[in-house]
């Protein structure tokens, strides 16, 4: 959920994260997010994706389920719409984190 609060705000790299693609090309905000209207969000990108938190190895993979994967502010995200491979899916990072907790700015 940090991830997604954190791409919510367009404050990837603030919070530590890189995003990349399968060519190790650092992807920006827009080439990743689409946003319908000023409350609806969504995670989308033509392929895989790769998260690398603090430049750390292992890194983790986003592999879409679907084409568009909602998200919102609080951090939820549509589960079945991506599958985590790597470190996240290791350590269940998504599922570690409380609902309420909040990204200091």
């Amino acid at each position: 959920m940090h991830f997604f609060k954190a791409l919510w705000i367009d404050n990837l790299n603030s919070a530590g994260f890189t995003v990349r693609n399968s060519a190790n090309e650092t992807l920006k905000y827009n080439k990743v997010v689409f946003q319908k209207d000023s409350r609806t969000k969504y995670l989308r990108y033509p392929g895989g994706l790769c998260i690398s938190y603090y430049a750390k190895q292992p890194t983790s993979f986003i592999i879409f389920l679907k084409e568009a994967v909602y998200f919102d502010a609080n951090g939820y995200f549509d589960p079945s719409g991506i599958s985590w491979e790597g470190e996240m899916a290791r350590q269940r990072i998504a599922d570690l984190v409380p609902y309420e907790y909040t990204i200091k700015e």
